[in-house]
């Protein structure tokens, strides 16, 4: 909790949520996508473990003290797909997914 910070931007959080699982999404699939084809059901794999590790982020939270929020995890499930679907779209453009074309 920000109690004690003088100067609040309201929302700022989940800016912050949306802007860290954004990276994390992109970085994520980015990563899959050097491996594999990102087919519909990878997307929704990579889309599943990002929503738990939200979920698990969140749920955290509560042994140390910290507020477990589910518009958190909410924003944290928006910035994972924004990241996802990006890189889905820019996929397409360039990225090998067999590792021997990129010693070409």
């Amino acid at each position: 909790p920000l109690a004690d910070v003088p100067l609040r931007v309201q929302g700022a959080d989940k800016v912050a949520h949306l802007l860290g699982y954004g990276v994390l999404g992109l970085l994520l699939t980015f990563r899959t996508a050097l491996q594999r084809p990102l087919t519909p059901t990878v997307v929704a794999l990579l889309l599943l473990v990002l929503g738990a590790y939200g979920a698990a982020d969140e749920l955290l939270q509560i042994p140390v003290g910290r507020d477990c929020d589910l518009r958190d995890w909410i924003s944290d499930l928006v910035g994972g797909t924004f990241g996802v679907l990006t890189m889905r779209l820019i996929y397409p453009l360039g990225f090998r997914t067999d590792p021997s074309d990129n010693l070409k």
